[in-house]
């Protein structure tokens, strides 16, 4: 469990811009297929609670329920990003303590 300390939460929410890898299954001319590779870009905004990062990712989680008498902590909708992928973070923790 995390522990709370003076009543503040000891797991972190960040905001993240970073940008996804994109696809596309159809098929194209080089011309065609080279300004795809130029043009294509999926610019993500998102923001969660830090469950875990190392020097490759950060994971995150768009909800959080502390542990309580009732339950386990647990987290739902999670994601995994490259840390490479992210081009801008802000650390939001000390707006909702």
């Amino acid at each position: 469990m995390k522990k709370r300390f003076n009543d503040k939460m000891t797991r972190k929410i960040v905001y993240l811009e970073w940008s996804d890898a994109v696809a596309n299954s159809n098929w194209a001319e080089t011309k065609t297929a080279e300004h795809w590779a130029d043009e294509s870009n999926f610019f993500v905004q998102t923001i969660g609670w830090i469950i875990k990062e190392t020097k490759n990712y950060i994971c995150i989680a768009a909800s959080w329920k502390e542990e309580d008498d009732l339950c386990d902590e647990k987290f739902a909708s999670l994601q995994k990003i490259p840390i490479g992928w992210i081009k801008k973070r802000i650390d939001l923790t000390k707006y909702i303590q």
